[in-house]
Order: structure tokens, then sequence, then C-alpha cells
């Protein structure tokens, strides 16, 4: 299992994963963790600047589907 992102850096997330998978956990150098986690913050940057749903409700638990962040002009 290939885990990138934030998530990667948290040590007892992996732990937790490794105890209760059989498969191999493979993590990528610091750089391409890096680099997803951007991408990923970029992508829900762009979809807050169009007001598109970028938080679910399957995901969050939240009540509803909904456009989450803020932007702000300095």
């Amino acid at each position: 299992m290939l885990i990138t992102g934030g998530g990667a850096f948290n040590e007892y997330l992996i732990e937790r994963i490794k105890h209760h998978t059989p498969n191999e956990i493979l993590l990528p150098e610091e750089n391409t963790i890096n680099f997803k986690e951007a991408l990923i913050f970029a992508f829900l940057g762009v979809l807050r600047w169009r007001w598109e749903i970028n938080c679910l409700q399957s995901v969050t638990g939240a009540r509803q589907d909904n456009v989450g962040g803020a932007i702000y002009f300095i």
C-alpha cells in the first residue's frame, strides 16, 4: 500500500494501518509526499474559488456537502 500526502508523516496513523493490514506499507521520499499534499490543497483551493463543493458529507461527517475554506485579500 502506497501512502502519500500529509498523513504519511503521522506515525500513529501509519502504525495503526500496519496493525490492521497484511499489506506492505510503502512511504515514498519526503518530496513526493509533500508534492502530493500541495497538489491536493491547490485543487481544494480552486474548487473553493469556483464555489464548487470541496467538502463531502460522506467523508467528513458534515450534515451536507459544502464549499469549505475562505479567501482573504490583503
